[in-house]
């Protein structure tokens, strides 16, 4: 008997160890010691050091499978920005509960004192997962008149509430390209926004030359088809954040 429950236990503790390198990126080669956050250089005279940034994401924005660590995390320690994060995991832009990106938003804006220098925000692939109601644009800018509900109308609120209380640059950015046709169709809608609303948009997803990986990178770089690893962030995402945020010069009211 004794036998039997030392096997079972072997076999637990073997699935658990599988589950956290699935889902977590447990032992993953792309989250190894060279990509730590604390061994990665401080970029000297870098003309984002100092700027605050205000992430409103979900588990790509919160490093879901890297421990934590996101490109954010990088943007801080490599460029000495002042990174403030709204992210939470499995969270969409349709307002579907407490947690939605609406939500947290605004209790984050009754904490904070002064506007960041920019605000960022992820295209939640959980609005594609859990299948959200991607909704139209609105012809009006009154927060009132969009169908939060939705994942349209939920952006717009966004946008709407942002440009309002700070008057920031917005960057809005989506996932790199993956087999989903419903998060293809919300990129598509996101494009159209840009129109109404004028927002930068880093498009990460119809970028032919960032989706360009050799087989061994994208093995390097995503834990899954979503999620990247620390390597991903630093070499692959990173760079991209960098290049849109310096071309994005900071409008924020009161500053």
């Amino acid at each position: 008997m004794k036998v039997l429950f030392i096997a079972i236990g072997i076999i637990i503790a073997a699935a658990l160890l599988a589950a956290l390198r699935v889902f977590f990126g447990l032992g993953h080669p792309g989250n190894a010691a060279p990509y730590a956050l604390r061994r990665q250089p401080r970029r000297e005279n870098c003309p984002l050091r100092g700027k605050s940034i205000l992430c409103l994401g979900s588990s790509i924005s919160s490093g879901f499978s890297s421990g934590g660590v996101s490109f954010l995390d990088y943007l801080g320690r490599i460029d000495g920005c002042c990174i403030i994060q709204e992210t939470v995991s499995a969270t969409t832009l349709a307002d579907r509960g407490h947690y939605s990106y609406l939500k947290r938003l605004r209790r984050r804006m009754a904490r904070m004192g002064q506007p960041p220098d920019y605000f960022i925000c992820q295209l939640s692939t959980n609005d594609a997962t859990f299948r959200s109601v991607p909704g139209k644009i609105s012809r009006s800018r009154r927060p009132e008149d969009f169908d939060v509900s939705t994942t349209v109308g939920g952006i717009e609120a966004v946008l709407a509430t942002v440009r309002e209380a700070w008057d920031c640059p917005v960057i809005f950015y989506t996932a790199a390209r993956y087999d989903n046709p419903r998060y293809h169709k919300l990129v598509n809608l996101l494009v159209e926004l840009r129109e109404k609303w004028d927002f930068t948009l880093l498009d990460l997803w119809h970028d032919t030359a960032f989706n360009a990986l050799s087989p061994e990178e994208r093995a390097l770089y995503m834990n899954d088809a979503i999620h990247p690893t620390r390597a991903g962030y630093l070499r692959w995402w990173l760079p991209q954040f960098e290049r849109v945020l310096a071309e994005t010069p900071v409008t924020a009211k009161n500053k």
